[in-house]
């Protein structure tokens, strides 16, 4: 009995005073301080994705990070994880970018001007033009869409221009390109801190900080572990993606090899001294290379599966820590900026550009809440119109209120440009473009477009851009080519058409995608026979001019200008017809109305498939059936004639059939076979007739159909076409090389 009571005191002093004097023990202060911890990563392009699957490990083993310090891709993941940006949001972040497009600084081509999209698109080569000389850029891309990128995940930090008072106290290392001093950014705008830190030279533009013009930090000290210590960390967890530097020759067969070895020869004395103070040091090697932005789940794999590697020893240093004092994980939760108060707007790098042009982008902003989307959507449009080389924003404090900062850098006044074509149709060409953006006035752009060939056009186009508000412009228009005449598979006789028009115009945009137009056109031609062929009128092959009231709008929401997976085109005119000439029987020239309609959509059906429909109709009023204004073309492949009256039709000859009422309807089913190279089945049904009654009837419906090889080259589209049609008994060959114009 006094054993079973000794054993229940003992009991009783167990569950009461043990745990009592464990918690006395809890509340006795602690002489050891906890050690702070430093995490430092550093640059490498795309291969800083593995830091992403590498933060997952280190939230897993419980450790808290202190202090943040990283150089290019490093300074992106680090100041993210630094705003309190979560492992799991960067990842969401990363597949959400079309990385070609951002790396090649492409806007997406809705907020290109609608006129840009007609002239600017063709170009293999682009020189710039300033004064009378010819230059070339000082980087191959701006960074616009960076900036744009960087801006809407790091604006919810503008008002914390102390980087140490961020949820993790922050820095990152830029270049400046003037005197190759390393600067540590510990201060100023986030977005345009990091922007600095990863500019890569050549490849992006330096960029302006607190003064000073900066590149890529990797350059000088691409592992800033020294700098992360001074900031107060104890303890170094180094992250590294570098390569090293190659030893042999066959490791630099690519341009990122090189540029990653030359870059890799001025930061290998600081890499030394940053080992040495590196307490846990974690390599994170990989096939990959610093452009392959396209790879990022294999390398966020990559780096998960390093840090599971060195799971047991981050583990055991949280463990450690934790037992000095225990310190939980910080929240990571934050988001994008949603919209922000706009007090005061200040615009800055205007010069040939009008400042009021550009405040009527941006005024509505002012005293309002301004919806970053709507902001950036803003600054895409703007940029649109290829006025500029960049159009930038930060968003500044000033005490409590908010300033829109708009940091402009004009374009080049003068582009020459260069692109080679071949077709079966119009044969080989070399295209010379000029294009002139506020040389010649205020708001003002001139495009000179100039087809050296076998079929040579000259084609200049002047507006006067006054934004919101209508502006006006003028266009000439002078051409020859040839063509056939077939009956059947038959050639019968073939005609060299010379072309006259010059235009002057009222025009209105809108969002960039749709134009308004509303002018006068004067136009003279001439064909010349070179086959006699007696049932057409001599008439015809004498000069012939007249005048055109029209009205015009135009549609382009494609988001490629070959090859696209979505948007629509639409070319609508109306046209009355006077004629000038004198001589000529009054059948063949007499008052006419012409309208015509053409509308393509395209309709991506899953990854690899794409469906284009589209639709031509068009109508001559008041006409006799020998005259020659309102005649429309029928036949040839040719996406982009010389003439809108110009019609494809799988399965014809070029201008095969012609007549004064037309109706086309079309589809093509496009299969992507490897990445740029594609399939496309397509089919066209419709009639060409000189009576309007007669389009309907059954037996004059004509179809074609044909296979279509594509790839799409640097030089352009590259195509290869077998297609037939009810009007031949025999398949006809097609054959497109390079960009159209």
């Amino acid at each position: 009995m006094k054993k079973h009571t000794l054993i229940l005191l003992y009991s009783i002093l167990f569950i009461t005073v043990l745990p009592l004097s464990s918690y006395a023990q809890s509340k006795v202060p602690n002489n050891r301080k906890r050690p702070t911890v430093g995490l430092v990563l550093s640059g490498g392009g795309a291969k800083g994705f593995a830091y992403i699957g590498l933060l997952k490990v280190i939230q897993k083993a419980g450790l808290p990070i202190d202090y943040i310090g990283g150089t290019s891709i490093g300074s992106i993941v680090g100041a993210l994880y630094a705003m309190g940006y979560s492992p799991e949001t960067m990842l969401k972040m990363v597949r959400s970018q079309n990385w070609d497009d951002l790396m090649q600084d492409k806007p997406q081509r809705k907020y290109l001007a609608y006129e840009e999209k007609e002239y600017a698109e063709n170009d293999i080569v682009n020189l710039l033009l300033k004064g009378k000389h010819i230059k070339l850029k000082s980087s191959l891309i701006e960074g616009q869409e960076i900036n744009l990128l960087l801006n809407h995940y790091f604006n919810g930090a503008y008002r914390t221009t102390d980087f140490s008072k961020l949820q993790t106290p922050f820095l990152c290392v830029g270049t400046d390109i003037l005197n190759g001093h390393a600067e540590i950014l510990k201060h100023g705008n986030l977005a345009m801190a990091v922007r600095s830190s990863m500019s890569i030279p050549i490849y992006f533009s330096p960029t302006l900080y607190n003064g000073r013009y900066l590149v890529d930090g990797g350059l000088i000290n691409n592992f800033p572990v020294n700098a992360v210590k001074k900031m107060g960390a104890q303890i170094i967890i180094g992250v590294d993606v570098q390569a090293g530097l190659a030893d042999s020759i066959k490791q630099l067969n690519t341009i990122p090899k090189v540029m990653e070895q030359i870059s890799a020869f001025y930061r290998q004395d600081a890499n030394k001294k940053a080992y040495q103070n590196t307490n846990h040091y974690i390599h994170i090697k990989m096939k990959y290379n610093l452009m392959d932005f396209n790879d990022f789940d294999s390398i966020i794999s990559i780096g998960k599966h390093i840090g599971e590697e060195h799971f047991l020893e981050l583990k055991q240093l949280a463990d450690s820590l934790n037992r000095i004092k225990y310190k939980p994980l910080k929240k990571f939760q934050t988001t994008p900026l949603d919209s922000v108060y706009v007090d005061d707007i200040t615009i800055v790098g205007t010069s040939r550009v009008p400042l009021k042009y550009v405040i009527g982008y941006f005024k509505r902003f002012k005293d309002s809440w301004v919806h970053i989307d709507q902001l950036e959507h803003t600054i895409r449009l703007l940029y649109g119109t290829r006025y500029f080389e960049h159009v930038f924003y930060e968003l500044h404090p000033m005490g409590n209120k908010t300033q829109l900062l708009i940091k402009i850098k004009e374009a080049s006044p003068g582009i020459l440009g260069a692109a080679l074509h071949y077709d079966s149709d119009y044969q080989g060409s070399l295209l010379l473009n000029l294009a002139l953006r506020n040389s010649i006035g205020h708001g003002t752009k001139f495009f000179v477009k100039a087809v050296i060939g076998p079929n040579p056009r000259l084609q200049a186009l002047h507006l006067v851009d006054r934004g919101g508000n209508i502006g006006y412009g003028s266009l000439l228009d002078i051409y020859s080519f040839h063509f056939n005449q077939y009956n059947g598979d038959a050639k019968e006789t073939a005609y060299k058409f010379i072309n006259f028009s010059a235009a002057a115009f009222m025009r209105a945009t809108l969002h960039n995608n749709y134009d308004f137009r509303l002018g006068f056109e004067f136009e003279r031609f001439k064909f010349n026979r070179v086959y006699l062929v007696e049932s057409i009128p001599e008439a015809v092959y004498n000069y012939a001019s007249y005048g055109n009231l029209f009205f015009s709008f135009g549609a382009d929401t494609y988001d490629k200008p070959y090859f696209p997976t979505k948007g629509f085109k639409t070319d609508l005119k109306f046209k009355y017809v006077m004629p000038f000439s004198k001589g000529f029987s009054q059948n063949l020239f007499q008052n006419t109305s012409v309208a015509y309609i053409n509308y393509v959509y395209n309709q991506s059906l899953s990854n690899r498939f794409v469906l284009q429909t589209g639709f031509f109709g068009g109508v001559t009023f008041g006409h006799s059936y020998s005259q020659v204004q309102g005649l429309f073309f029928l036949g040839g492949l040719n996406p982009s004639n010389y003439s809108k009256s110009f019609i494809p039709f799988t399965g014809l000859h070029f201008i095969q059939k012609a007549g004064y009422n037309v109706w086309v309807v079309r589809a093509k089913l496009r299969y992507t076979i490897l990445k740029k190279v594609y399939a496309t089945l397509r089919t066209d049904i419709g009639a060409m007739e000189n009576s309007l009654p007669d389009v309907f009837v059954i037996n004059n419906t004509m179809f074609g159909y044909g296979l279509t090889l594509s790839y799409n080259s640097f030089i352009g589209p590259v195509e290869v076409t077998l297609m037939s049609s009810n009007r031949h008994a025999t398949a006809g060959v097609y054959f497109s090389l390079g960009h159209w114009f």
